[in-house]
């Protein structure tokens, strides 16, 4: 039985314990919070309104990739929808249409999907109540994975808008984040 002792420096160096030469660097992950604006929408005062939309920003986020490869992005969105029917008013819809959309490394806008609230509701002519007041919540959460890396700026917007009897409309309590995950170069 030999009492020689091995020493690092007599091993191959793929004999060393805790080696990390063979193995794939770690994942790195990136959250970053956005800003969200939300904000409230003119209605017209005749009948029937279908209310022509300039793009409306609700939210707003940033994120570098620039030092990863192999990566997939999340971008998640929430809010609350706020609205009141007009006084008496028994029949009403509201549909709002969100758009996600990315600017990435300095180029053009590229909307990556939609995403629709929608309600119509007939109310009971034996309800006492003369004006109805709403608030749901509304979230979305997209995600893609992509080899390329580069600086994006992700934006919600209300791209439509379309009621009939309704008072008021305002999108709150919004928030927006993103997170990448990759591994370095």
């Amino acid at each position: 039985m030999s009492t020689d002792k091995m020493f690092p420096e007599d091993m191959g160096y793929h004999d060393l314990p805790n080696h990390t030469y063979d193995k794939e660097p770690s994942p790195i992950t990136i959250l970053n919070c956005g800003t969200g604006t939300g904000g409230s929408f003119p209605i017209l005062a005749n009948e029937n309104n279908c209310f022509v939309l300039t793009p409306r920003v609700m939210g707003t986020v940033n994120i570098n990739t620039r030092d990863l490869k192999d990566i997939t992005k999340k971008i998640e969105f929430s809010s609350v929808i706020n609205f009141q029917t007009r006084e008496f008013e028994r029949d009403f819809f509201i549909v709002l249409v969100f758009q996600l959309s990315a600017f990435c490394n300095g180029g053009y806008k590229v909307p990556l999907g939609t995403w629709t609230y929608e309600k119509n509701l007939e109310i009971d002519d034996k309800c006492d109540e003369q004006i109805w007041t709403f608030k749901d919540p509304f979230c979305f959460t997209w995600c893609e994975c992509n080899e390329c890396p580069e600086c994006c700026k992700f934006v919600v917007e209300v791209v439509d808008f379309r009621y009939n009897s309704i008072a008021t409309v305002s999108v709150t309590n919004v928030e927006i984040s993103a997170l990448a995950v990759g591994t370095p170069y």
